[in-house]
C-alpha cells in the first residue's frame, strides 16, 4: 500500500524549496543588477573620455598648459574606476603622469587616444588610460555574501511564522475533519460543536484569501494607472527638454551668425583700411627705391615703420577673428634666410635709434640659405616680439639670436629664435597670462606702454600653426627673453632654390598690354608708378563692367583685378570675361585686401594668381613675370651698362669722390659702427657703390660690394673691419696729399 504523506509535511517541503530559491535567486538578481549598473557606469566613463579630451585636454594642449594638466590628472585619478593616466607629446614622450596604488589589478582595460590639434589638425600627442574593475567586482562579491546571509536569516524567521500560521488555521482544522470522517466509519453520527467552529474558521480563511485576491487586483490596477501617469509625466518632461534644446540650438545659431557677421564686418573694415595703407605703403616703397641719400632715407623710414605697424594691427584684428573661427592658414614658400631679418631691422630702426638702444643680431653660421616657411607669419611673430621688447626697454639693448639644429630627418632642422631685452622683464606669475587675448601685465600702465593686448596671443597661435611653440624663458640679468621654437623646418632643395628669383635679378618685359581694374584712383596710380619703369602699356577700369568693355576693345595680355567694386564686383567680372572665347585665356591676377578663406577656393578656380594688398613693386613684377614674356638681367649687368667710363678706373680714388666721401660720409661711420643697424649700413654701402661706379673707382666699389656681402651674413666683426679699412684708405690718401 502506498504510504500517505501528510499535508503538513508537503507544506514544509514546498516552503523549504521556495525559501531555498528565494535565498539564492534574490542575491543573484540584486548583485547581477548592480554588476550591470556598475559595468554600465564604466562603459559610460569610457564613452565620455573622448568628449572630455575634446573639451578639456585639446583646448589646453595648444598651447600646452602643464599646471592645468597636473591639477586635472590629480582630480581625475580619484575616480574609482581609473587606475592610471598618462599624457604624451607627439613623439610619445611623457608630459604628465598620475597613477593609483602599486599593486597590479586583475581586471583592467587599457585605452589609447590620439590627440589631433583643434587648430592645426596635426597629431599633437596622446592619452593613455587604464580602467580597473577590481574594486567593483570585490564590492559586488561582498554584497552577494551579505545579501545571501540576510536572506537565509529572513527566510528561516519567515518560514517559522508561516508554518505556525498555516498549521493553526488550516492543518489543525483539516486534521480534526479527517478524524471525524474516521469516526463516521465507526458509526458516530453527531457533529460536535468544536468541529463546527473549525469549519467556520476554514470559511473565514477562504474569505480572507478572496479579500487578498481583490486587494491584489486593486493594487495591480493602481500600478497600471501609476505607470500611465509616469509615462505622461515623462512625455511632458521630454517635451520640455526638446523645447529647451531647440531654444539652446537657436541661441547657438544666433551666436554663430553674430560671430560670422562680426568677421565679415572686420573683413570689410580691413578692406577699407587696407586701401589707404596700400597706397601709402606702395608710394613710400617707390620713394625708398628712388632715394639714395642716407639723410633723405631717414625721412622715409619712419613712414615705412608707421605703415608697417598700422598694417600689423589690421592683420592682428583679422587673425583674431580667423583664429576664433579656426580659419587661420599657413602658406609655406621658399624664403631666403638672409632677408628674413632685413625688413624687421628697417621697421624698428627709427624707434631703436630714438631710444638710444643697441640692436644686436646673432645668426648661426649654419643657418641654411633657403628654407621652406611662411615668411609673413614668422616675420609677424618676430615683429611682435621685437615691438614688445622695444616697448618695455628704456635703456640697454635688444638682441635677436637665431640658432639651428640638424635633425635626423632628411632636409629638416629645428629653428630657435630668441628675442631678449634689458627692460622691465616678465614676472613668473604673468608668463602665461600675457599670452591671453586683450591681456596685459598686472599693474601695467596703458598710458605709458599702450598696446592692444593682441600681439602675443596671435603670435602664440601662429607659432602653433607653424608646428612650434612660443614661451617666456629665464635669462641672466634684467629683462625678458622670448623663445620661438619651430621643431621641424624644411630646408629648400637645390631644385627649389632654382625657382627663387633673388634681388640680384631684374626683369625686362617685351611689349605687353596690362588692364588694371580698381575702383580706387590711388591704387590705379600706384600700379601705374610701379610698372612705369618696365615700359608696359597700361589700361585702367574703375569697375567690373568697364573692365569687360575695355578687355573686349583692347584684348590685354594680362588683367589685374580688384574684388570689391561698385556696379560689378571682381568675381562676377572674371566669370563674364571667361565666357568670351577671345578673352577666356587671358591670365587674371586678383589684387585685393579681402582675399580670405571663404573666397580663396573659388578664386583659385577662376583666377590665375592672387595677391593681398598692400603689394610691393618687386612682388608685383615677379607675379607678372610668371605670365608675360620677358628676359632676366642681373643687376650687375645693368650697373655695367650704366657705368661712366670717361674717368680713370685705376686703383686710385678720384679727387671728387675722395672729397665727397671724406666730408659727407666719413663722419657717419662712427655712428653706424655704434648703432650697427644693418639697414643703415646697407643704404650707406649702396650709396658709396653708386658714387664709386659714377667716378670709376674700383677700390671703393670693391669695398662697397664686400660690405653688402657682410651685411647679408650679419657678420658684425667683418662689418667693423670693413669700416676700419675705408677709414684707413681715406686717411692714407689725405696723408699722401699733405706729404706731396
Amino acid at each position: 500500500m502506498k504510504k500517505f504523506v501528510s499535508l503538513e509535511k508537503k507544506f514544509i517541503f514546498i516552503l523549504g524549496i521556495f525559501n531555498a530559491f528565494v535565498c539564492i535567486l534574490i542575491p543573484i538578481a540584486l548583485t547581477s543588477y548592480r554588476y550591470q549598473y556598475q559595468d554600465l557606469k564604466i562603459d559610460r566613463l569610457i564613452e565620455n573620455i573622448p568628449k572630455v579630451i575634446e573639451k578639456d585636454v585639446l583646448t589646453h594642449m595648444e598651447p600646452f598648459n602643464r599646471k592645468y594638466f597636473e591639477n586635472f590628472f590629480q582630480a581625475a585619478i580619484n575616480v574609482p574606476q581609473l587606475k592610471y593616466l598618462r599624457l604624451n607629446d607627439s613623439q610619445g614622450n611623457l608630459l604628465v603622469e598620475e597613477k593609483k596604488g602599486n599593486q597590479p589589478d586583475k581586471y583592467t582595460q587599457k585605452l589609447h587616444y590620439k590627440l589631433m590639434g583643434l587648430k592645426s589638425g596635426k597629431h599633437i600627442g596622446s592619452v593613455d588610460l587604464i580602467v580597473t574593475r577590481d574594486k567593483v567586482y570585490a564590492a559586488i562579491k561582498s554584497d552577494f555574501l551579505n545579501i545571501f546571509i540576510a536572506m537565509v536569516i529572513w527566510s528561516v524567521f519567515l518560514s517559522f511564522f508561516t508554518w505556525y500560521f498555516f498549521k493553526k488555521i488550516l492543518i489543525n482544522p483539516l486534521n480534526k475533519f479527517r478524524n471525524y470522517l474516521g469516526n463516521l466509519k465507526q458509526g458516530q453520527t453527531t457533529f460536535p460543536r468544536p468541529l463546527f467552529l473549525e469549519r467556520v474558521k476554514l470559511f473565514r480563511v477562504r474569505d480572507q484569501i478572496d479579500d487578498v485576491g481583490e486587494a491584489l487586483e486593486v493594487a495591480t490596477k493602481l500600478v497600471i494607472q501609476g505607470n500611465i501617469d509616469n509615462h505622461n509625466r515623462y512625455k511632458i518632461i521630454e517635451g520640455e527638454v526638446i523645447k529647451r534644446t531647440e531654444e539652446l540650438l537657436n541661441e547657438k545659431q544666433k551666436s554663430d551668425e553674430a560671430s560670422q557677421e562680426k568677421t565679415e564686418f572686420i573683413s570689410h573694415i580691413s578692406h577699407e583700411i587696407r586701401n589707404p595703407i596700400n597706397a601709402i605703403s606702395g608710394f613710400v616703397d617707390l620713394l625708398d627705391n628712388k632715394i639714395t641719400d642716407p639723410e633723405e632715407k631717414e625721412l622715409i623710414d619712419p613712414l615705412k615703420a608707421a605703415t608697417g605697424n598700422l598694417l600689423g594691427l589690421v592683420n592682428d584684428l583679422l587673425d583674431i577673428s580667423k583664429g576664433e573661427l579656426g580659419k587661420l592658414k599657413i602658406d609655406l614658400k621658399i624664403s631666403e634666410t638672409s632677408k628674413m631679418f632685413d625688413n624687421l631691422q628697417k621697421v624698428f630702426a627709427p624707434r631703436i635709434k630714438a631710444k638710444g638702444l643697441k640692436y644686436i643680431v646673432e645668426i648661426d653660421p649654419e643657418f641654411p640659405a633657403f628654407i621652406k616657411i611662411d615668411n609673413l607669419r614668422i616675420a609677424q611673430i618676430i615683429q611682435n616680439l621685437i615691438g614688445n621688447a622695444l616697448k618695455f626697454t628704456e635703456q640697454g639693448h635688444i638682441k635677436v639670436i637665431v640658432k639651428t639644429k640638424k635633425l635626423s630627418i632628411q632636409n629638416k632642422i629645428s629653428l630657435t629664435v630668441l628675442v631678449e631685452d634689458s627692460g622691465i622683464g616678465v614676472p613668473h606669475s604673468e608668463r602665461e597670462k600675457i599670452f591671453e587675448k586683450y591681456r596685459q601685465m598686472t599693474g601695467q600702465s596703458y598710458q605709458k606702454y599702450q598696446g592692444s593686448g593682441l600681439g602675443l596671443a596671435i603670435s602664440r597661435k601662429l607659432a602653433h600653426l607653424l608646428g612650434g611653440e612660443l614661451k617666456v624663458i629665464d635669462k641672466e640679468g634684467p629683462g625678458a627673453c622670448f623663445e620661438l621654437l619651430l621643431k621641424e623646418v624644411e630646408v629648400a632643395s637645390p631644385e627649389d632654390m632654382e625657382q627663387v628669383v633673388t634681388e640680384k635679378e631684374e626683369f625686362q618685359f617685351f611689349d605687353a598690354k596690362v588692364l588694371v581694374v580698381d575702383d580706387e584712383k590711388l591704387n590705379r596710380d600706384l600700379i601705374n608708378w610701379n610698372l612705369r619703369p618696365y615700359k608696359l602699356k597700361l589700361f585702367f577700369a574703375e569697375d567690373g563692367k568697364e573692365a569687360l568693355n575695355k578687355a573686349l576693345i583692347n584684348k590685354p595680355d594680362i588683367i589685374l583685378m580688384d574684388l570689391l567694386m561698385p556696379k560689378m564686383d571682381g568675381i562676377e567680372s572674371i566669370e563674364l570675361i571667361k565666357v568670351y572665347e577671345n578673352l577666356k585665356n587671358i591670365p587674371i591676377i586678383v589684387i585685393s585686401a579681402v582675399i580670405n578663406s571663404e573666397n580663396e577656393e573659388k578664386l583659385k578656380k577662376l583666377a590665375d594668381g592672387m595677391m593681398r594688398k598692400p603689394v610691393l613693386q618687386k612682388d608685383l613684377v615677379k607675379e607678372l613675370a610668371k605670365f608675360l614674356p620677358h628676359k632676366v638681367i642681373s643687376k650687375e649687368q645693368i650697373s655695367e651698362e650704366n657705368k661712366v667710363t670717361t674717368l680713370p678706373v685705376e686703383t686710385s680714388i678720384a679727387p671728387e669722390l675722395e672729397k665727397i666721401l671724406r666730408e659727407k660720409y666719413l663722419p657717419k661711420i662712427e655712428n653706424l659702427k655704434e648703432m650697427m643697424s644693418i639697414n643703415e649700413i646697407e643704404i650707406f654701402a649702396n650709396v658709396v657703390d653708386k658714387l664709386a661706379t659714377k667716378h670709376g673707382s674700383k677700390v671703393i666699389s670693391a669695398w662697397a660690394i664686400n660690405m653688402l656681402s657682410q651685411t647679408k651674413r650679419f657678420n658684425v666683426d667683418e662689418i667693423e673691419k670693413s669700416f676700419d679699412n675705408l677709414e684707413d684708405l681715406l686717411k692714407e690718401k689725405t696723408a699722401k696729399k699733405k706729404v706731396s
